[in-house]
């Protein structure tokens, strides 16, 4: 199962890009703010997706490069993770429940570079 890592996040970079191509305009995330529903298409999706992504490039953060997304569940949570795989690079999901003694410890272990929070 180790060596086919790489592919599983290719897939899954390459599922969302054919993805937000195919259905541009319909809602691909919808969150509630203040009682209004809030729609983000997959076309914005994508392009917050590809600003991330430069974003994690323009800080020297690549392919095998580890990045920590300490998030509660956001509308920020999917544009961050398939960032981080489709410039190659590894999402370690933290619990934000966790505590800090065990935050410190996950991102010690896993040696990330960067950390989404």
């Amino acid at each position: 199962m180790r060596g086919n890592n790489g592919h599983i996040a290719e897939s899954l970079s390459r599922r969302f890009k054919e993805n937000s191509l195919k259905h541009s305009r319909q809602t691909a995330i919808q969150w509630k703010k203040n009682d209004k529903w809030i729609d983000i298409s997959y076309e914005n999706l994508k392009n917050n997706v590809e600003a991330k992504a430069s974003f994690l490039l323009e800080k020297k953060i690549g392919k095998g490069d580890r990045v920590a997304i300490l998030l509660e569940n956001r509308p920020e949570w999917p544009v961050y993770f398939f960032a981080i795989v489709s410039i190659g690079a590894i999402a370690v999901p933290i619990d934000p429940e966790a505590s800090r003694k065990e935050v410190d410890s996950i991102l010690a272990d896993s040696g990330c570079k960067f950390v989404f929070d």
